[in-house]
């Protein structure tokens, strides 16, 4: 598929993608509120950075957060205690891989049952152990909610960032990439949101 093509497809889906995070129907359930938020960082237990990151996850209120730019595997390690200080006792955070991830991942925080969590690389996602065309791994969480007949699909990602032709074209990759995740969830769960 030549790049002019790939870049304006993306741009045609991703209406129909943010469409899909945002609509999360549960049918005869109790509502569930989903928020995004590029943490860039939790810093050290009872830091400023800290204690202020947990102060905004707390007037968010949302149910299940996605996240983005955890900072390295100190940040990591310590993920599941920051999410529990801020009311939320279920966490779990990707891997990073490649060469354009550094050591930033996503992660996902929730008041219920994390029942399974995958950080996909583009190695995993394409099958070609030497793809390496995402800016950090995707992440993908299956959520719990009580009384819930079926599981809820949360993807955190981090799109590349910057403007500029080739970060416009590693972003239309990345929504491939994207798409692919979803409707393997999609097709593996089609009663889930």
């Amino acid at each position: 598929m030549c790049r002019t093509t790939l870049l304006a497809r993306t741009r045609a889906l991703v209406p129909v993608l943010f469409a899909l995070v945002l609509a999360l129907p549960l049918a005869g359930q109790q509502a569930v509120r989903v928020a995004s938020w590029n943490l860039q960082a939790v810093g050290s237990s009872g830091s400023t950075q800290w204690n202020r990151a947990q102060d905004v996850l707390q007037r968010v209120d949302a149910d299940i957060i996605a996240v983005q730019e955890i900072d390295g595997v100190f940040e990591a390690s310590t993920f599941a205690s920051f999410a529990a200080g801020a009311g939320y006792p279920h966490s779990a955070a990707g891997g990073t891989s490649g060469t354009r991830s550094g050591e930033l991942s996503n992660g996902i925080i929730s008041r219920w049952p994390i029942v399974f969590q995958q950080s996909w690389s583009a190695a995993a996602i394409s099958g070609d152990p030497s793809a390496n065309d995402i800016t950090r791994d995707i992440f993908e969480a299956h959520v719990q909610v009580p009384n819930a007949t079926e599981i809820i699909g949360v993807f955190s990602v981090h799109f590349k960032a910057s403007s500029g032709s080739t970060n416009d074209f590693r972003r239309a990759v990345e929504v491939q990439r994207l798409l692919t995740v979803v409707n393997n969830f999609k097709a593996n769960h089609p009663g889930a949101a």
